[in-house]
């Protein structure tokens, strides 16, 4: 199973993680973000793990598919060790770019314009756009609190 989780760096990678990071950052035009304080925040427990490999498939495409995404912005991803690490700005608008995709409407829009018969849907579409929701969601609080956004397996 996998969870979906906005927490400080050091929560969730050791010291000598955060300091490669710090490292690597540079070299796509980013740093570290100033502040790595607050409250860590479960947005998502119990994931299937099919759909979320699923999900980054699909973010693959545009060199988005990671394990952790900062509150900076910078193109494309960064590893250390087995961690990738995106933006979560960057990963935001790729979501929002993807929305059709993911079968997520805008807000304003009615729910009469969807089919009432779900039953030809693929079960994993519908995971797939509670995913996609779970993780813009994500992304956007983590701009907002200045933490990291992670994505992992349990």
């Amino acid at each position: 199973m996998a969870e979906i989780v906005v927490a400080p760096l050091a929560e969730r990678l050791s010291e000598e993680e955060i300091a490669e990071l710090a490292k690597e950052l540079p070299r796509v035009g980013a740093r570290l973000p100033d502040t790595d304080d607050g409250e860590t925040q479960t947005l998502a427990r119990r994931i299937d793990e099919d759909v979320l490999a699923e999900f980054w498939d699909r973010l693959d495409s545009y060199d988005a598919a990671c394990d952790v995404y900062l509150p900076v912005e910078f193109e494309g991803r960064v590893e250390i060790g087995d961690i990738r690490v995106g933006s979560a700005p960057v990963l935001a608008e790729i979501l929002e770019e993807l929305r059709d995709e993911f079968g997520a409407v805008e807000k304003d829009e009615d729910a009469e314009d969807e089919p009432a018969d779900d039953e030809y849907r693929d079960p994993m579409e519908g995971q797939l756009k509670n995913l996609w929701g779970l993780v813009m969601e994500g992304a956007q609080a983590a701009v907002d609190r200045k933490l990291a956004l992670f994505l992992k397996t349990e």
